[in-house]
């Protein structure tokens, strides 16, 4: 018979099926669930589900369960339908309610008036219970989802009528723009047809980026009716390029998926899970933006006046000339330390370092002496402003046409630098990063909650901008993960 022609397995019992999946989930292991879900197989995994361990504890589990449940049940059923119950020794007291009496015994104690004396005295006796409803906790658990689902439908609900509300208050024309199809901005001009040359891309226009920096401010949060009601003015006052609302998110979002960065998930050595930003993305932020990247220090610098930044105190300068920028960029040129380079007055020096003196670019430099048998390289050290460099290495080989011939007595480093080959061409600048871990558990404004935060700055932007919240940036944070496990998924990234 083929496969359309059989009928459908049915399911055993113990078992229910989602209509939409077509998977069954055992009802027993469902009670068993400490979450009260369960989980959802296969209808030909039902046999092996039957023989598995955990089933048949669970099983066991929802036995004892019904056990104790109808023992209860029956203590109750016990108590109500039993014969009367004594009550202690003291003065009976007489109802004065039109009931029987209550009789006492040889002992003077008071009984529970019976159906006989109740039919004596004329009256019908009350039904008393005896099998008095037991709580599922199931049935508790469904009937509380479902009292929160109806209270948020009741909220979203409360939410469209709030929308409906303002845009009569505004007016016909708030109306008019509010349709999902009369969009001021074709849902493709807000983002892909950009024009990258423009001097608010990504954005479309000005209108748009300013839109945008006034949804996102931090300290100052706008509902969506604020937000529609600025478009509505800005409509009214005849601004042009004003998006419609929902042109608007749309532009939003397509930034966020084009520009934006995800964390990446780590699993630590001890198997903690927990989610890191990628910190190179957050520097190459820096360099991209224009009013972030003309701040940007790359180079140690040596003053006579106050030190007030990091690269004039004595830090920078203990490093190696190769652990700092090792090149300098003059038009499509690039002068690396290490290299023979030639001035504007044509002798050839080879730069060893690349320092600032009183805000001016300069180098520490040694002669180069060309001669016949063999170029020499003096000792003393010299400071070349960085504005009389001509010519690099590789222009310097062409001049001569062929390799450099050294003497036999000098030691020449490798040229070219092997920077160069790690750059491929691109500028290669050094950047700073201090990155510190935060114990954030203790929040007074809280109460306790434990968390290790990890947090980074650039150090090659002056202390001024490094003030601002905004200089500050996030990077990780886990209640679980210890600071060395974060500190160990950031070398990942950057090694």
């Amino acid at each position: 018979m083929s496969r359309k022609g059989r009928q459908a397995k049915e399911i055993p019992p113990g078992f229910e099926q989602d209509p939409v999946s077509k998977k069954v989930r055992c009802l027993a292991c469902k009670e068993g669930d400490p979450t009260g879900f369960g989980s959802w197989i296969f209808k030909g995994s039902i046999a092996g589900h039957l023989r598995a361990n955990i089933h048949e504890a669970h099983v066991l589990n929802m036995q004892r369960r019904r056990e104790e449940l109808e023992a209860n049940a029956q203590k109750l059923r016990d108590v109500y339908s039993g014969p009367g119950a004594a009550l202690p020794d003291s003065e009976p007291q007489q109802p004065t309610l039109p009931f029987p009496s209550m009789f006492d015994d040889d002992n003077g104690r008071a009984l529970s008036p019976t159906y006989a004396d109740f039919a004596a005295a004329g009256l019908t006796a009350p039904v008393i219970p005896t099998n008095m409803e037991v709580c599922d906790p199931d049935e508790e658990r469904n009937r509380l989802r479902a009292e929160v689902k109806r209270i948020l439908s009741q909220s979203e609900e409360d939410d469209k009528d709030d929308d409906i509300a303002l845009l009569d208050n505004l007016g016909p024309s708030a109306l008019e723009d509010s349709g999902d199809d009369e969009d001021e901005l074709d849902d493709d001009m807000t983002y892909t047809q950009c024009s990258v040359n423009s001097a608010y891309y990504p954005y479309p226009n000005k209108v748009n980026m300013l839109l945008d920096v006034l949804d996102n401010l931090p300290r100052l949060r706008m509902s969506s009716n604020q937000f529609k009601i600025i478009l509505w003015i800005l409509k009214e006052c005849n601004v042009s390029s004003v998006p419609s609302y929902n042109s608007f998110r749309k532009m939003q979002d397509q930034l966020r998926k084009f520009r934006g960065s995800e964390p990446k998930a780590y699993t630590s050595s001890v198997g903690n899970r927990f989610f890191v930003n990628d910190i190179r993305e957050t520097i190459a932020r820096d360099f991209s933006n224009p009013e972030v990247a003309k701040h940007l220090q790359f180079y140690p610098e040596e003053t006579t006046g106050p030190i007030s930044e990091v690269w004039q105190a004595e830090r920078w300068k203990e490093y190696k000339p190769s652990q700092l920028t090792p090149m300098y960029v003059r038009g499509l040129r690039q002068f690396y330390i290490d290299e023979v380079a030639a001035l504007e007055d044509t002798s050839y020096v080879i730069p060893r370092a690349w320092i600032k003196r009183e805000g001016i670019l300069c180098a520490n430099c040694v002669d180069v002496t060309p001669a016949v048998n063999g170029w020499k390289i003096g000792t003393d050290i010299c400071s070349v402003p960085a504005s009389q460099f001509c010519f690099n290495y590789h222009d310097v080989l062409e001049c001569i046409g062929d390799k450099i011939k050294w003497a036999d007595s000098v030691k020449t480093p490798e040229m070219p630098n092997p920077l160069r080959e790690l750059a491929e061409g691109e500028d290669l600048y050094v950047v700073m990063v201090p990155i510190w871990a935060d114990d954030v558990s203790g929040n007074k404004s809280k109460q306790y909650n434990k968390h290790i935060n990890m947090y980074l700055a650039n150090s090659n932007l002056p202390g001024r901008l490094l003030q601002q919240e905004y200089f500050v940036r996030f990077v990780s944070t886990s209640p679980h993960a210890t600071s060395p496990e974060q500190f160990s998924a950031l070398k990942e990234q950057i090694v």
